[in-house]
């Protein structure tokens, strides 16, 4: 009885091994594994290119205002903030 009990243990291991050897062929056939850049991870689909160069002009006005601390510059800034909505 131990013999026959042993025999189906390896059968099933055996079935078992095959049905994951199938399901990670079909993982990594459907889901292959691609780099990704460090910049292309952090890219939102949402944000367009329009929204990333306001993005950068405001960084760069604030950058200017905090350098000079011109009050033309402040003004800038502040105006340029409130149009951009943030």
């Amino acid at each position: 009885m131990l013999i026959g009990s042993r025999c189906i243990s390896v059968v099933i291991l055996m079935m078992h091994n095959k049905f994951a050897e199938i399901v990670q062929t079909e993982y990594q056939a459907c889901f292959p594994y691609t780099k990704l850049s460090r910049t292309k991870a952090k890219d939102k689909i949402w944000i367009t290119d329009a929204l990333r160069k306001s993005s950068k002009t405001k960084a760069k006005l604030y950058k200017k205002w905090l350098s000079t601390k011109n009050l033309q510059d402040e003004a800038n800034y502040k105006s340029y903030r409130s149009y951009f909505g943030m």
